[in-house]
């Protein structure tokens, strides 16, 4: 469960058509507490439900990329590290050093999801 919401983010009503793409969470009182409603009847939204189980993982995919972007670059220094002690007077060239292109988008990324970049 993601620290934004005080509940597991779930669809309500995927069997029905009436409630279908309310996304939110039970509160303690085993109460509904919409926080998203992916109106189908809006001409842009082509698949509500589909559109409405994202939304609902979106809280637990921030967490994952921050702790896989954090992950990622321990291992490129990890890496770059290596590479700079293996590399000798004699050669040539610089090694090919791993740059941490993937973790600045990923940074971007989540500076998105959480307002910070717009």
């Amino acid at each position: 469960m993601s620290e934004l919401t005080e509940g597991e983010l779930i669809v309500f009503g995927d069997e029905s058509k009436l409630v279908q793409g309310k996304i939110g969470y039970y509160n303690l009182e085993d109460w509904p507490v919409v926080v998203a409603d992916i109106n189908p009847h809006y001409e842009c939204v082509r698949n509500p439900l589909e559109l409405a189980y994202i939304f609902a993982a979106a809280p637990d995919m921030l967490e994952a990329l921050e702790a896989t972007n954090k992950e990622l670059e321990s291992v490129i220094l990890k890496l770059n590290s290596l590479l700079k002690m293996d590399a000798c007077s004699s050669d040539l060239d610089e090694p090919d050093y791993h740059d941490m292109q993937t973790c600045y988008e990923n940074q971007l990324l989540i500076a998105k999801a959480k307002g910070v970049l717009l």
